[in-house]
């Protein structure tokens, strides 16, 4: 296992082992219908909040459509599929869920130029380690016509871990729970 490998490990088990398992994935859909139009994540009671939001009048295409199923006569369904979640468990869920339901299908208000629905994850790296991939990094940047400086290497070190931090993610959800 390379340095790398073991960093993002301990990252993951720092993230279990500090972040409370109190996290769901749900989904709304129209009784009418059948059909799924949101997906989220939240604690608590949050399943219930967008129903409240549409009843004191806030402006929105979900709360616009919670106001139109119920003037059809329908009511809003509200379906947990996964409890017992990180916050970046159920982040990850919550994008894959997206995914497979299509964003275009969904009123869920998504920033289009985001390549994922996943919140930025602070990653902070030792000296030691971004000493030892300080070069071989230069040279891979180097090689793509991008600059190469100790702060470039850095933001695209930063990226890579957090990207296989999250596919390590989406991969275990994917098999535990789709």
């Amino acid at each position: 296992m390379s340095r790398g490998d073991d960093y993002i490990a301990s990252h993951l088990a720092n993230e279990q082992r500090w972040e409370e398992k109190r996290f769901y994935t749900y989904t709304l859909e129209s009784s009418l219908t059948g059909v799924v139009f949101y997906v989220g994540k939240g604690t608590a009671y949050r399943v219930t909040d967008h129903e409240r939001e549409a009843h004191n009048g806030v402006q929105s295409p979900k709360c616009d459509h919670i106001r139109q199923i119920e003037a059809d006569g329908g009511k809003v369904i509200r379906k947990i599929v996964k409890k017992g979640l990180t916050s970046y468990e159920a982040l990850a869920l919550e994008e894959e869920l997206i995914q497979q339901y299509g964003p275009d299908n969904l009123v869920n208000c998504i920033v289009p130029e985001r390549k994922s629905y996943i919140a930025p994850v602070q990653l902070s790296i030792d000296q030691d380690f971004r000493d030892e991939v300080d070069g071989p990094l230069r040279i891979l940047l180097e090689r793509e016509g991008m600059e190469a400086s100790t702060s470039s290497c850095y933001q695209y070190l930063k990226e890579m871990l957090f990207e296989a931090v999250r596919e390590r993610i989406r991969s275990q959800l994917r098999s535990e729970f789709l």
